[in-house]
């Protein structure tokens, strides 16, 4: 797998790391910017820290510092083009459990190799629903019956979608108060697998999060609720990821809550041009 070495300098700290094309980033070591320098001794001093490391893996022959390739005023980072994740369940599932709602299974993907080493490594979502005492399903095929049996016979009368594949329609139709999905953008607007990387390379000022019932389409749904958030110009995906990760958590528990109590409101996705969140990979990027 070709590798290349990929810059992210931060107002803090400058991260210089190794990046595999599908996005995986490893040996990620970092330095206070102001000990490189961001006066007449940064390049001298930044050149040497690359030296270093190209050095020690003779086979990279690429560098990528800012978008895409050069520095950029803002300082937005080429490691902002690795996708980061829309959002993680953890927090969310957290806030649940601290408001007294009863979780009565979780479904995250099946275990996979990553690393060096490949070694099977189980996801924060499982990690965390094992710890607090959960039911965790992973299924490989979402209409399987006897997943499909499973989900059923947990009787849940709500089901919350954060950062998953697409679900079959039976899947989401389970439920009587029905399936409502968190998307990390300000829907209609980026759609897609990667709407925290697109609103950094796009420059947007604002972005939010969006809690929509699912319907048969990718991000199409009835808006429930929203909530924005302003991006600063010196922040990165990374950054971003985590501030609408807590925003999320807090919307997430408003959306149930509405639910619970029958206040809820929705309203159709606005039919215009929007901005779209593909996932990033090797084509679209160099």
């Amino acid at each position: 797998m070709k590798r290349f070495i990929g810059v992210d300098i931060g107002g803090t700290n400058t991260k210089i790391g190794i990046v595999t094309r599908d996005g995986e980033i490893t040996e990620k070591i970092k330095y206070p910017t102001a000990e490189l320098s961001l006066g007449d001794g940064f390049i001298k001093n930044f050149s040497q820290k690359l030296e270093e490391l190209l050095f020690a893996n003779p086979d990279i022959k690429n560098v990528g510092i800012g978008i895409p390739g050069l520095i950029s005023k803002d300082r937005r980072s080429l490691l902002d083009l690795a996708n980061i994740p829309s959002l993680s369940g953890v927090p969310i599932l957290d806030k649940l459990i601290q408001s007294k709602y009863s979780i009565v299974g979780v479904i995250t993907a099946p275990d996979r190799p990553s690393g060096r080493g490949q070694k099977i490594n189980e996801s924060a979502v499982k990690v965390f629903s094992k710890s607090n005492g959960l039911t965790v399903l992973q299924p490989t095929n979402l209409k399987d019956d006897s997943f499909l049996n499973t989900l059923k016979a947990l009787n849940a009368n709500l089901q919350i979608v954060v950062a998953f594949r697409m679900l079959p329609k039976v899947v989401w139709q389970m439920p009587s108060m029905g399936t409502f999905n968190l998307h990390a953008s300000l829907l209609p607007d980026y759609r897609g697998a990667a709407p925290i990387n697109w609103a950094i390379i796009n420059g947007e000022k604002e972005t939010g999060v969006t809690t929509f019932f699912i319907d048969e389409k990718i991000d199409t749904g009835a808006v429930i609720l929203q909530s924005k958030v302003e991006i600063s110009p010196t922040e990165n995906a990374g950054e971003l990821h985590d501030k609408l990760m807590q925003l999320g958590a807090n919307l997430v528990l408003k959306t149930v809550q509405s639910i619970e109590t029958g206040a809820v409101k929705t309203f159709v996705q606005p039919l215009k041009e929007t901005k779209t969140a593909y996932k990033l990979n090797k084509d679209k990027i160099f």
